[in-house]
């Protein structure tokens, strides 16, 4: 329709060092972890008609 907005697209990377991981509290990388299998649930799932859930990391990659 005329008029009508597009929808803003931006990509945001974040990335750590293994010295600014480490000076993350346990819920800033618990967190961080959830966002990230959020995004990679809803990447994984485009395109597709039921949701899909992400793979579970194993306990040796989640945060410590």
């Amino acid at each position: 329709t005329a008029g009508a907005q597009q929808p803003l697209r931006t990509d945001v990377a974040v990335y750590f060092s293994t010295e600014e991981w480490a000076l993350l509290a346990r819920w800033q990388r618990e967190l961080y972890q959830e966002v990230m299998m959020d995004n990679y649930d809803l990447v994984a799932c485009l395109g597709k008609e039921q949701r899909c859930a992400a793979p579970p990391l194993p306990p040796a990659q989640l945060c410590p």
